[in-house]
């Protein structure tokens, strides 16, 4: 018999695993050649197809392997471009040099900026995505009930929540996937099908079949979210992140996994949440009251206490950061408001700093509760950029 390449075998492992039908042996098996940084970029990316909202691919084999094959000529060019570009690093490098010594002696600049945060415009509506790519900004006066399938309807409550109500037994003939995307300084709430409930932090994303498989109940989360989840013993609930898929039967848990921070924290409230990280051998198990934080870098998991109302203060529309450096501070609060950072000292970045405080409707009224604190200042420029410095 014709022994199956690698690439084969890895490519039919993940399409088995998208699929549902990999068994435990094959989930091991996967879970060991994503230690390889190629497979573990490759699957990520897949997973971002498949339920992604860019693409909105059906679920069955057929699209599973065409994704397959277009995640790989996606990575190839990728890397050809970025091989590219390194000789064209070199080149703009000794130009921007020898520009920079013409121009050295002829200006000067007092405040060169140290690190920004800059925030590109975005709707401030949640939108959520149908199936055949109807994009829908859910209005505060919008109370109807959309028709996305002749087995489902979409009730949406006053712009803050949506409900999915199954209005036919019949199997569905293919899996529909719907998705919600809640912008800067949003939240919203969602009832699956399943009766789950699913609340969505700012800049938060998630996606979601419209009516859950018998099988298995995935969905795929991008930012933060909280998950009350229907009890199905038969039925198991399965959240993907781009670095580790969490499984429960029925419970209650935080995640937060935004793209842009260096760890992943899982914290369970109720029941009990098993978590299989893409470059880690062992699963994780979690008990109730009880955290896992994952460092992207390192690959390190800590299991420790969670403080709870802490964790689920974002509910409450507070915010809440003990002792974290000010740059992180920062890039908490960039979930939530619209600027750009300039400190006239990098050794600023390092300040350690702890808020308790509602979401105040600016930025700039965050920052004249943090200006009490620590002697630093913070001043917005003509340029609307706020300005860190020491007295």
């Amino acid at each position: 018999m014709k022994r199956m390449h690698q690439p084969d075998l890895v490519e039919t492992l993940m399409i088995a695993y998208l699929n549902g039908e990999l068994s435990e042996e094959g989930k091991v098996e996967l879970f060991n050649r994503l230690k390889e940084p190629e497979n573990k970029q490759l699957f990520t990316q897949l997973i971002k197809l498949r339920y992604g909202f860019a693409f909105q691919n059906q679920q069955d084999r057929i699209d599973c392997r065409m994704a397959f094959s277009k995640v790989r000529r996606q990575l190839k060019l990728r890397r050809i471009v970025k091989h590219t570009l390194r000789y064209a690093a070199v080149v703009t490098l000794l130009l921007g040099g020898f520009y920079y010594l013409s121009q050295h002696n002829k200006t000067s600049r007092m405040d060169e900026p140290v690190a920004k945060t800059v925030v590109s415009e975005e709707t401030n509506q949640v939108t959520l995505t149908l199936d055949n790519g109807e994009t829908i900004a859910l209005g505060q006066s919008m109370d109807t009930i959309i028709s996305s399938h002749s087995n489902t309807a979409i009730k949406v409550d006053a712009g803050q929540s949506i409900t999915y109500v199954r209005s036919s037994q019949l199997p569905m003939q293919r899996t529909v996937i719907n998705s919600i995307k809640v912008p800067r300084g949003g939240n919203f709430s969602i009832t699956l099908c399943d009766g789950t409930k699913v609340w969505l932090n700012s800049l938060s994303s998630i996606s979601y079949p419209e009516i859950f498989a018998c099988e298995s109940r995935e969905v795929t989360l991008f930012g933060e979210a909280y998950f009350e989840v229907a009890p199905n013993a038969k039925s198991p609930f399965i959240v993907h992140t781009g670095d580790m898929s969490l499984r429960v039967l029925g419970t209650s848990f935080n995640i937060r996994s935004y793209a842009d921070e260096n760890s992943i924290t899982t914290t369970l409230l109720t029941g009990s949440v098993s978590q299989r990280y893409f470059n880690v051998d062992d699963e994780i198990k979690l008990t109730p009251g009880q955290q896992s934080v994952y460092t992207k870098v390192s690959g390190d998991i800590e299991c420790r206490p969670a403080n709870i109302k802490d964790v689920l203060a974002w509910r409450e529309d507070r915010i809440v950061i003990k002792n974290e450096r000010l740059e992180e501070v920062f890039s908490h609060l960039s979930k939530w408001y619209s600027f750009e950072v300039t400190y006239r000292d990098p050794a600023l970045k390092d300040v350690r700093f702890y808020l308790n405080m509602k979401r105040y409707p600016t930025i700039g009224d965050v920052l004249q509760k943090m200006q009490k604190t620590n002697g630093l200042q913070f001043t917005i420029d003509a340029n609307e950029r706020i300005v860190i410095y020491k007295e």
